[in-house]
C-alpha cells in the first residue's frame, strides 16, 4: 500500500506563516492584550448594571456610565481607606506584642506540638530570635552606620519602585476608559466587526462572543461576591470568641485574616487552603495557646465545606464552569508565567478557551454528521 506524499501548497504555507506570526504578535503586545482582556471583563460585569441603571431611573446611558463608575470607585476607595487604617492599627499591634514575645511563643509551641520538631528546629529559631533582640544594646555609631546602609539601599530602589507606582495607576486608568467605551453603545462594541465577514461565520463567532461575555461578567460579579462573603465570614469567626474569652488574643488580627481570606479567595480551590494555613500560623504566633489553633483549624475547615457545597454553587451558576483539577492547573500555570495577577486571570482565560474550544467541537462534530 502506497502512502499518500504530503504536499505543501502555497496557500497552506501562508496560513501557517500567518499562523506562526500571529501567535509571535499576539506574545510580543501580550500586555496591550492584558489590558484589552481585562477591560473586556469589566465591560462583561457592568454592561447588566447599566443597563438596569439606564431603564430603572430612567436617565440617558452617558448618566448611566458616569453613576455606575463613580458609585463604583467611591466605595472602593472609601473601604481602602477605612481598612488601611484599621489593617495598619492591627499590623502594628502584631508588631509590637507578638514580636519581642516571639522567643518565648515558640518555646510554647514546641512543648504544645512536640511533632513539629521533625520539620522545624523552634529552639534555633528562638536563638536565633534572642541574638537578634540584642540588637538593642548596639552603640549609637553601629546604629547610624546601618541607617545610613538601608537608606541607601532605598534610595538606589526608590526610583523604579516609583516608576512602577505610576505605570500600575496609568494601567488602571486605560483599562477603566476602555471599558467605558466598550459599554458606551448600547449594542456590543464588536458587532459591526462581523458584518465585513461571511454571514455563516459571523453567526457563529457573535454567538461565541456572546456566550463568553456572559460567562466572564458572571465570573467577576460572582468572584466579587465570593471574595466579600470569604473575607466578612472569616473576620466573623476570629472576632466572635473575643467576646466571651477576655484572654483570647486573635482577635486583634481579625481584619488581617479576613483580608487575607477575601483576596485568596480569587484563588478558586487553592486560596482557601493558603487561608487555613496562614490563619494558623498567625494562631500560633499570637501565643494563645493550643486552644485557638484548634478552633482556627475547625471553624475554617467547616467554612470551607459550606462553601463548597452551597455558596459556590449559588454565587457561581452562571459563571465559568471549570473542573476543580484544571482550574487548579491553570492558577499554577497562570502564577508562573504572570505571577499574582496570572493566577488571578488564569480562570477567565481559560474558561473563556474552554467555551471557544466546545464550540469548534461542536460544529466539528455536525459537519461530520
Amino acid at each position: 500500500m502506497k502512502s499518500t506524499p504530503i504536499v505543501i501548497t502555497p496557500k497552506s504555507f501562508l496560513y501557517g506563516f500567518a499562523a506562526v506570526a500571529g501567535i509571535w504578535l499576539a506574545w510580543e503586545l501580550r500586555s496591550v492584550i492584558l489590558i484589552f482582556f481585562i477591560a473586556f471583563i469589566l465591560n462583561a460585569a457592568l454592561r447588566p448594571v447599566i443597563e438596569f441603571v439606564e431603564k430603572r431611573l430612567r436617565v440617558s446611558r452617558g448618566v448611566a456610565i458616569s453613576l455606575t463608575y463613580v458609585i463604583l470607585l467611591s466605595c472602593i476607595l472609601f473601604l481602602g481607606f477605612v481598612v488601611v487604617e484599621s489593617l495598619v492599627a492591627q499590623i502594628r499591634i502584631f508588631a509590637l506584642n507578638t514580636l519581642p514575645e516571639l522567643p518565648k511563643i515558640l518555646n510554647q509551641v514546641a512543648k504544645d506540638f512536640p511533632f513539629l520538631k521533625s520539620f522545624l528546629d523552634l529552639t534555633s529559631i528562638s536563638t536565633d530570635l534572642n541574638a537578634i533582640d540584642n540588637l538593642s544594646k548596639v552603640n549609637s555609631g553601629e546604629i547610624v552606620s546601618m541607617l545610613f546602609q538601608a537608606v541607601s539601599t532605598i534610595g538606589s530602589q526608590g526610583l523604579a519602585l516609583v516608576w512602577k507606582s505610576i505605570g500600575g495607576v496609568f494601567t488602571i486608568f486605560i483599562i477603566v476608559v476602555v471599558s467605558i467605551y466598550m459599554v458606551k453603545g448600547r449594542h456590543n462594541f464588536h458587532e459591526g466587526i462581523w458584518e465585513l465577514l461571511p454571514k455563516k461565520f459571523a453567526v457563529i463567532i457573535r454567538t461565541l462572543l456572546g456566550r463568553i461575555e456572559k460567562s466572564l461578567g458572571s465570573w467577576l460579579l460572582g468572584q466579587l461576591t465570593l471574595m466579600l462573603i470569604i473575607g466578612a465570614a472569616s473576620y466573623l469567626i476570629v472576632l466572635l470568641p473575643g467576646i466571651f474569652d477576655p484572654n483570647y488574643r486573635l482577635d486583634d488580627f481579625a481584619l488581617i485574616i479576613g483580608i487575607i481570606a477575601g483576596l485568596l479567595e480569587g484563588l478558586p480551590n487553592l486560596g482557601p487552603t493558603i487561608t487555613l494555613v496562614l490563619a494558623l500560623i498567625i494562631a500560633l504566633l499570637s501565643g494563645g495557646g493550643v486552644m485557638p489553633v484548634f478552633y482556627i483549624l475547625f471553624s475554617f475547615t467547616i467554612l470551607q465545606q459550606l462553601e463548597g457545597l452551597f455558596i459556590v454553587p449559588q454565587v457561581m451558576q452562571k459563571a465559568v464552569d471549570l473542573h476543580p483539577i484544571i482550574s487548579i492547573l491553570a492558577v499554577l500555570a497562570g502564577f508562573n508565567l504572570g505571577g499574582p495577577m496570572g493566577a488571578l486571570l488564569a480562570v477567565p482565560v481559560v474558561g473563556a478557551l474552554q467555551i471557544i474550544v466546545l464550540e469548534f467541537l461542536k460544529h466539528w462534530k455536525e459537519t461530520l454528521d
